[in-house]
């Protein structure tokens, strides 16, 4: 297993998480359609990083596996955090 390549996987998810979520407070959370709107450009992010990090990595089981957890475990904590704000306002 390659840990560079892992750990630029997990480094681009989180960064480009935190800019979706940044950019959902800042810009998006007070307008009507909120959910829909991040719904929107977190799927177009989590496809392009799926593509970005399916070219980084090997294509072996171990990776299609941390692939899937880091991706599960990223968007738990993400959606907990958007919906928990979306219950608040």
């Amino acid at each position: 297993m390659d840990f560079t390549a892992i750990l630029g996987v997990i480094f681009l998810l989180i960064l480009a998480n935190i800019g979706v979520f940044f950019i959902f407070r800042k810009v998006w959370m007070n307008t009507p359609n909120a959910g829909m709107k991040f719904l929107f450009v977190n799927v177009l992010k989590d496809v392009a990083w799926l593509i970005i990090s399916l070219q980084w990595l090997e294509k072996t089981t171990q990776h299609f596996l941390f692939l899937i957890f880091t991706f599960l475990t990223a968007s738990f904590i993400l959606y907990y955090k958007v919906i928990r704000l979306l219950n608040e306002r």
